[in-house]
This record gives C-alpha cells, structure tokens and sequence, in this order.
C-alpha cells in the first residue's frame, strides 16, 4: 500500500498501460464480458417498507450482487448493482455503525470488506468522504478514497479510484452503473472516472454500456454484460427507448436516471382475470430501477391492481396468497408500438423466505410523483443501459437460458447491435432467430 496526497495519482489511475493491457485481455477477446447476477432475499417475514425522505427504501426486499475481486493479492467482496449512482465503494474492515448491527440483510463479514493496507498496488488518498448514499436503502457513508486494482470474473480495471468507508448505515458495498452527474465522489478528487470510463479507456468495452438480465429462479443466476448484449437471454428485437431529462435550476436539460416514458398498462384476460383492463392510456415517466425491489406507481392504477388479483393489507404490506405466483396472468407495460413487456404473477409475487403462505405483492402505490419500475418489473424485461446515447434498450426476456450469445456493443449512434433475440431449447418464451447483423463473438453452453 501507498499513500499520497497527490492529486495528479487520478490522473494516473487512467493511464493505461501495455502491461495492464496485457493483463486485462488477450489477443482476439471481445469487448465484452459478463459477470454473474445472484438474487438473495433477506431472511425475514413481512415487514412495512419505509419511506426516507420521499424515497423508497428497499430494507428487506430482493438484493442482486455480483462477486469482484480488489487489490493484490485480491480480496473477495459481493457488490450490489446500483443504476441510480456511479460510485463504487466498499466498507473496511472495523467499519462501525452498520457493520456493527446484527442485522438480518447481508451482512459485512457476508459480502466481504476491502483493506488497503493489504494490497500492494492500493494507493491511499488522503482525501475523506462523507455522503448520504444514494442508494435503495439509503443512508449515510463516510471513508476515504483509495487507487486500486479491480477484477471482475477474469478481467482487469487497473488502478480506478473509489471509496473505503470507515463508517456507514446502509448496506454493504456497491458498485455503481449510473451517470457520472450523480457520482458523489466528484469534488472529493477532481474528474473522478466512473467503473464504466476505466473499461472504455482500458479497452476493456468500447462503450459506456451494459446489459442486464435478471432472471427468475429466487436462488440461481441472472448476469450482467459489460460492453455486450446476449441474445439467448431475450425473444423478439430490442427496442430503443429515448431517456427524459430533467430541468435543473439553471433551466438546464440534462439526463441523470434511466427515466424512460409510459405509455398503457393493462391486464390481459387470463384465468385469475377473466376480462382484459386497461390501467390507463396515455404518458408519465418511470424509473428502470433494478434495485428497488417494488414497481410503484400512481394509485388510480394500483387500486385496480389491487382489486384485480386480491391484494390484501397485512401488517400495513400489500400481500397475496404466495400460491398466486404459480397461475396465469399479470400486468402488460407498453413504451412504445414495439416495446411491450408482459409482467407475469411469478414475477409479481415476491416469494417469502420464512416459510409463510403469505407474500408481497411487488405492484404497490407510490409515495409521490415518482415512480419506479422495479425488479418486480424488470426480472420480464432484458434491458440494456447505453450511457452514451442516453437510451435504453428492452426486450421480453428468457426465463432460465442454458446458453450465452454474446455481441458486441460498438460505438456511436447505432452501437447496441440491431439484433433479435433467439429463445433457447427448454426456455418459457420463443422466438424465430432471425439473422445476426452484429459480430457475433462467442457461444457457449453452460455446464
């Protein structure tokens, strides 16, 4: 481990050189790589969601992790995925406040802490930090920021700058996938890259973007593509969707979340619903939230929810029989003529993990203006996060795919591939595979 308290070192966290090249990729690799998704589900019965400062807390819903290593010799740590920031920070071992509570979410020594002082390429800056994390949970996270090697599955970021928290009251570890505007670190060293910027400028993705696929098995594997799409994990094209700015106080237009417009929602004729409802015709944003577990939304249209699959109130938490997640039906979501996204009751029902035959209901009325389409939504949708188009692109996904297709993603207007999706043998949605016009780059079975 170093120390400095020379700023120019971030500088020199971008630097890439033919080493770390060599490192980071061998010749003939794509640019992309995927990372393995795993879902927990805290062991806890039904509890009220809380609600801090307008937003929602996700304590005690669906967390999805990934597993990276940090510094050399590398230490293990489990991250949560955040779309909503681009920070990337760890808790240190001895971390006080959440790290002490026994707490019935992951808990630190679960998802592994980050210690510089045993890592020779770690370079401390002696710069703290002290923000309110912007994270599902929320809460407050205070450190230090350190210079360090990262790896994910088998690929190297080489000397990128984050967060070590002595202290903090969230939940531990995150790594952040969201827009350099919302990174909390920028002011505590100048032009602080994002996780995304390192892979771009180390060659490791050509672009600012990644794709998700979150699955449904509460216990198995969903993945995430850095610089990629897999086509086996989606059915039918991907539709682009433009994302909606915000107006800042100086009138300003800028894109900060994955804010994308909706336009009808319904729920189709099935055997729990005999007749086909409209929710609602017309437009308002949501959030592609991923790691908030609920799907909120305006209470005009989760009153018919409600009513349409018996929701109940227990303990203050909409709930269901937890047998309602094995029959027919759900909540069609429309953003556009090509881009719909069926929401199916197994989705919808967060399972209980206490062995109680009640359960959750993930459709639920939003506290304010803002709603969110959470993992409750988008464990139906493959989604693709381009950061350099301000857009994303969504397609129905495959329920437990058996193999990987994975494209490219290029650069430019134009740089997710315009591809459709190829079911796989076994999988609960099918498609025609069309003709790949991207480069395809590998496919492989898993074992």
């Amino acid at each position: 481990m170093r120390q400095s308290t020379a700023l120019c070192v971030v500088v020199e966290a971008l630097a890439f050189s033919s080493s770390a090249l060599e490192l980071s990729r061998n010749s003939g690799q794509p640019a992309a790589f995927e990372s393995k998704l795993r879902r927990s589900l805290p062991s806890q019965g039904l509890q009220r969601r809380s609600f801090q400062n307008d937003t929602i807390s996700n304590v005690g819903g669906l967390i999805y992790t990934t597993t990276l290593s940090v510094g050399n010799p590398k230490q293990e740590v489990i991250v949560q995925l955040d779309t909503g920031t681009s920070d990337f920070w760890m808790y240190a071992p001895g971390a006080t406040g959440y790290c002490e509570s026994n707490s019935s979410l992951p808990s630190c020594e679960q998802s592994g802490t980050y210690d510089p002082t045993a890592s020779t390429s770690a370079t401390v800056l002696n710069q703290a930090f002290n923000f309110t994390a912007q994270v599902a949970s929320g809460g407050e996270v205070q450190g230090f920021t350190v210079i360090d090697d990262v790896f994910i599955g088998n690929f190297a970021v080489r000397q990128a700058v984050f967060g070590a928290a002595l202290n903090g009251t969230t939940t531990p570890n995150v790594l952040g996938l969201g827009f350099p505007a919302n990174e909390i670190l920028v002011g505590v060293a100048p032009d602080v890259p994002t996780i995304l910027d390192y892979m771009v400028a180390q060659g490791l993705i050509k672009w600012p973007a990644y794709s998700m696929y979150l699955n449904d098995d509460i216990n198995g594997e969903g993945s995430i593509v850095f610089g990629g799409v897999d086509t086996s994990k989606y059915t039918g094209e991907l539709a682009s969707l433009p994302l909606l700015p915000r107006i800042t106080e100086t009138g300003a237009s800028v894109v900060t979340n994955f804010i994308v417009g909706l336009f009808n929602m319904s729920i189709p004729a099935s055997k729990v619903t005999a007749e086909t409802t409209i929710l609602f015709d017309g437009s308002f944003p949501v959030l592609l939230d991923p790691r908030n577990t609920l799907t909120v939304l305006p209470s005009n249209i989760t009153d018919i929810v409600s009513a349409a699959f018996n929701v109940t109130d227990v303990n203050g938490v909409p709930s269901v029989d937890c047998s309602l997640a094995t029959k027919e039906g759900g909540v069609s979501f429309s953003f556009a003529e090509n881009a719909t996204i069926f929401a199916d009751l197994g989705s919808l029902v967060i399972p209980s993990n206490n062995g109680s035959q009640t359960c959750e209901f993930g459709i639920q009325t939003a506290p304010n203006a803002e709603y969110i389409l959470g993992s409750t939504f988008m464990r139906s949708a493959y989604t693709v996060f381009d950061l350099g188009n301000f857009q994303v692109h969504i397609a129905p996904t495959v329920r437990d795919a058996t193999t990987s297709t994975i494209l490219e993603i290029n650069t430019g207007l134009g740089a997710v591939p315009n591809v459709s999706g190829s079911a796989v043998a076994g999988a609960s949605a099918t498609s025609t595979p069309t003709a790949l016009t991207g480069r395809r780059l590998r496919t492989f079975h898993s074992t």
